[in-house]
């Protein structure tokens, strides 16, 4: 087993105050059986100080004016 590869499609969306994220599951996924299932999500100011985290289960990642992201279908 090896590390998974990374997401691909990356496609990003804004309006006024949000801002969508969607990607699509890596091709490999390290040797595992398994499709992979968690997402990790990191939003950053641009000081690059962490504002949020979270681990999606699905592909997309909503956040609105700066508040904590949430998972989406």
């Amino acid at each position: 087993m090896t590390i998974p590869g990374a997401p691909t499609g990356l496609a990003v969306s804004y309006d006024e105050d949000r801002v969508k994220i969607d990607w699509n599951a890596p091709v490999f996924t390290g040797g595992y059986q398994i499709a992979l299932t968690y997402y990790k999500v990191e939003v950053q100011t641009n000081t690059s100080e962490v504002y949020s985290e979270i681990a999606c289960q699905q592909t997309q990642a909503t956040m609105i004016a700066l508040s904590t992201p949430t998972c989406s279908i």
